[in-house]
């Protein structure tokens, strides 16, 4: 999954809503607001590390720390691949959390499962005008074979939702989140 995504999927399933997408030359701000406490946060995305090793360093933290303060965030988190013993030691003494390959926020699994049921509702309006109210209305599943990848990705996250298999979860999710994201790009080219 890549650290955009990661950043999309905090935010669907911590009910954060982006209100702005600024992209710069290392990377990607959104700035978002948790619905529920209307708190501002910063979701930076680093995907051009200043290092040659690729690894996010001390001053990359502190840059970000300084940007939260200055424009009042009340927190934010820093995403990228990976994250120097220095940067990860700056961090604990500021509003910031990292998230990496290998660190990722811990979500409740049903949490999770609900808030892409919620996405999987809205993508099946987009593409089949409406929500099958049962099984054999979505005609995504032909003979054993699925010819929707909206209807593959529901039926897998029950399976993985069943094994409390939360990684494949959040794979599955950040395709729904992928999906939409093309289907709108499709949606603003056809209106222009």
């Amino acid at each position: 999954m890549n650290m955009e995504l990661k950043a999309e999927l905090i935010m669907a399933v911590s009910d954060y809503e982006c209100e702005e997408r600024q992209e710069w030359n290392r990377g990607v701000d959104f700035r978002a607001i948790d619905s529920k406490s209307d708190v501002k946060t910063l979701f930076r995305v680093i995907t051009e590390p200043k290092t040659r090793s690729g690894v996010v360093g001390i001053d990359g933290v502190r840059r970000m720390a300084k940007k939260t303060e200055q424009e009042e965030y009340a927190k934010g988190f820093l995403i990228s691949n990976r994250f120097s013993k220095a940067a990860k030691k700056e961090i604990g003494r500021k509003r910031i959390k990292i998230v990496s390959e290998g660190i990722m926020p811990e979500f409740s699994l049903q949490k999770t499962h609900l808030k892409m049921r919620d996405r999987i509702g809205n993508l099946y309006g987009i593409t089949c005008g409406h929500v099958p109210e049962k099984e054999s209305d979505c005609e995504g599943l032909l003979d054993d074979h699925y010819t929707c990848r909206i209807r593959l990705i529901s039926d897998n996250a029950a399976f993985h939702l069943e094994l409390g298999w939360i990684s494949f979860l959040q794979n599955g999710f950040a395709g729904l989140l992928a999906m939409n994201s093309q289907m709108s790009k499709q949606d603003t080219q056809w209106n222009n």
